[in-house]
C-alpha cells in the first residue's frame, strides 16, 4: 500500500503521540511499584517528545518501522478477525438451515422429475430494461 509523504509535521504529530502513549505507560507502571521498567520507559517517552519539539525529521526511521510493524499487525488481525467472523457467522447460519431443513440451492435429487428446469413468469420485452443491467 503506498505510503503518503511522511512530512515534519507528521513527524511531529507521531513523535508526541509515542510520547505520550509512553508516558501513561510510565505511571501505569509508577504506580504498580515497577521503579525501574517506569524509569526505562519515562526516559523514552522523553526522547519522543523532545525529538518532537527540536528535530522531528530524526524520527523518519523509528516512523518508518512503526507504520512496517502495524501493517504487519493489521494484516494478521484482518485475517484473523475475518476468519472468525467466517466461521462463527457462516456456521450458525448453517446449523439454522441444517436444523431447519432448508436447501435453497435445491441439491437434491428427484428421481421421478422430469427436468430441474424452473419455470419463471415471462416478462414484458421492454428496451430501458437493458440499458442498465447492473
Amino acid at each position: 500500500m503506498d505510503q503518503p509523504e511522511v512530512t515534519p509535521k507528521m513527524l511531529r504529530s507521531f513523535g508526541f503521540l509515542m510520547g505520550g502513549v509512553l508516558s501513561v505507560f510510565t505511571l501505569v507502571f509508577a504506580y504498580k511499584d515497577l521503579p525501574k521498567v517506569a524509569w526505562v520507559l519515562a526516559m523514552i517517552a522523553s526522547c519522543f517528545i523532545l525529538f518532537a519539539l527540536l528535530a522531528p525529521n530524526k524520527l523518519e526511521r523509528v516512523h518508518a518501522g512503526w507504520m512496517k510493524f502495524g501493517e504487519v499487525v493489521g494484516r494478521f488481525n484482518a485475517k484473523l478477525i475475518l476468519g472468525f467472523m467466517f466461521l462463527s457467522i457462516f456456521s450458525v447460519f448453517h446449523f439454522f438451515l441444517i436444523l431447519f431443513r432448508k436447501d435453497f440451492l435445491k441439491r437434491k435429487l428427484d428421481p421421478s422429475a422430469e427436468s430441474y428446469w424452473e419455470k419463471r413468469e415471462p416478462r414484458e420485452i421492454n428496451v430501458t430494461r437493458y440499458e442498465k443491467q447492473y
